[in-house]
């Protein structure tokens, strides 16, 4: 999935339908826009979820009739530089005005609005570079990964893959050396960001799941499954 930060303003849809999202299909890779989802909850959550789990972000920040970039943009970039790596965050932009300064030393991708073709090209291929560099570096981060686990954390992993969301309250002896082993497995996974934890504000409950990062190490160890049931 990529998460497309950029204007909603009509004047600037063709930015979107002929550049951006047919170089994202270009690219063999799944555009987002908040725009072409449902949002039922908080628009800030549903940015940062975006953000979070995207496996590429990407920014216009092209200014638009007035000379102005737009201010929602450049605060969803502020988000992206907080907790995504630069590698997977491009930013594009059609003009020469200037930089503001917090975004002048970082690199700023130009586009010709005015030859789409080309340019929704030249993206296809930057978005198709930066996805290899992305799954090359992702594959020596789960090699290392795997290095690191144990046999009850890789039990763990294999009796829990079928399961979206889990958690320990079924286990009776909270205390026991096993539950302890469990426990301890668990927290490797949450400090190698395998692992997340979510609290249920509605029904005061909580529960671990799979961060992306996750999914990808269960399946590089052939852990696959299709979540048929989710326990709290």
């Amino acid at each position: 999935m990529v998460f497309v930060g950029m204007s909603f303003a009509s004047s600037e849809q063709f930015r979107w339908q002929m550049i951006i999202q047919p170089a994202i299909a270009g690219a063999g890779l799944q555009p987002y826009r908040l725009d072409t989802e449902v949002i039922g909850g908080s628009v800030l959550d549903d940015i940062l979820n975006g953000i979070m789990r995207a496996k590429i972000l990407v920014f216009d920040v092209s200014v638009d009739n007035m000379r102005a970039r737009n201010g929602n943009v450049m605060y969803e970039l502020g988000i992206a530089h907080t907790i995504r790596y630069p590698e997977e965050i491009l930013i594009l932009r059609s003009d020469t005005e200037p930089l503001l300064f917090d975004v002048s030393n970082i690199r700023v991708n130009n586009y010709d609005r005015n030859r789409e073709q080309e340019s929704s090209e030249i993206l296809a291929r930057m978005l198709t570079n930066m996805k290899e560099n992305i799954d090359s570096t992702k594959s020596l981060v789960l090699n290392k990964i795997i290095s690191m686990l144990d046999e009850v954390t890789l039990g763990l992993l294999r009796s829990k893959a079928h399961l979206k969301f889990f958690s320990l309250k079924e286990l009776e002896k909270a205390f026991s050396p096993q539950v302890i082993e469990i426990r301890s497995s668990i927290r490797i996974l949450l400090e190698l960001g395998v692992l997340e934890l979510i609290f249920r504000k509605r029904d005061k409950t909580y529960a671990y799941t799979w961060t992306p990062m996750g999914l990808a190490l269960l399946r590089k160890l052939g852990f696959t499954g299709v979540f048929p049931q989710e326990s709290l």
